[in-house]
């Protein structure tokens, strides 16, 4: 199907059925990918899906700063999503590196792929 198309039929709600679409792993908080992703947007998501205490939650998530307190409510969202089940999260693998054993520093990225700021070579 041609994008045009295809954003037609998914941004509106015009499929029956199930589509299939990757998400770029960019957002380093749960809160943060919930409220800017079109499958769990609790404003505009593509299943139509609305739920005040949703929207309330994904908000308290984007702005609790204390670790704690997003832990509980990260809880509470994790619930809801389990109850409701309007997406269905799909976890690929995770990126795989092999090297030598004189090679260090090297740190798996939160985009999918590696950071070598820091990797060096022994001896």
């Amino acid at each position: 199907m041609e994008s045009a198309t295809w954003l037609d039929q998914v941004n509106n709600r015009k499929y029956n059925g199930l589509y299939w679409s990757t998400a770029a792993r960019t957002n380093l908080l749960p809160g943060t990918m919930l409220s800017s992703s079109r499958g769990t947007d609790p404003l505009n998501n593509n299943s139509g899906f609305r739920s005040d205490a949703y929207t309330q939650l994904v908000s308290a998530a984007t702005s609790e700063t204390d670790p704690a307190r997003r832990k509980q409510i990260y809880s509470q969202i994790n619930d809801l999503l389990l109850d409701e089940v309007f997406f269905m999260a799909m976890s690929p693998a995770p990126p795989t590196l092999l090297a030598r054993s004189v090679v260090h520093g090297i740190t798996a990225s939160s985009l999918g792929g590696f950071g070598f700021t820091d990797a060096w070579l022994e001896g």
